[in-house]
């Protein structure tokens, strides 16, 4: 026991099982396909990623590639103009920060996100019983009303 309840359990889930690998869009401009071959082994290695989640990815890889852009632009002019404004590119970042983030979230490449897609329950199968049932079933005393 731990000083507040019980210690976390790991997860009862089976390990993911891994996609066959995707090719990246032809439309992806070569420096958002770069992001992809990045990130799409990995993802698919953690069974998240499948033929359907292609777009979704496609728009993560373009708003990290513009942000990468944008991050460079930012480092070697300033985040602030001459006036202490921040500047056309410091503003855009933000908002593609935003952007990621949320589309990273769809995608499980946050941690609560991660963590929540590995406590999710397997799904149901037909040779497993519910453990309540089991245990209200092996009790004589406690029958259903009907």
């Amino acid at each position: 026991m731990g000083s507040r309840g019980p210690l976390p359990q790991g997860s009862i889930n089976p390990p993911p099982t891994p996609s066959a690998p995707l090719d990246a869009p032809q439309w992806l401009p070569p420096r958002a396909a770069a992001v992809w071959e990045e990130v799409e082994p990995a993802l698919r290695q953690g069974g998240r990623l499948r033929r359907e989640h292609s777009d979704l990815l496609s728009q993560w890889c373009s708003c990290a590639a513009e942000l990468r852009a944008l991050a460079n632009r930012i480092a070697d002019e300033g985040p602030l103009d001459a006036n202490g404004q921040p500047t056309g590119a410091a503003k855009l970042a933000c908002r593609l920060r935003t952007t990621l983030l949320n589309l990273g979230k769809t995608l499980g490449l946050d941690v609560a996100s991660s963590t929540r897609l590995e406590q999710m329950p397997p799904p149901p199968g037909p040779a497993a019983e519910d453990p309540f049932e089991a245990f209200i079933n092996s009790r004589g005393d406690c029958r259903p009303n009907t």
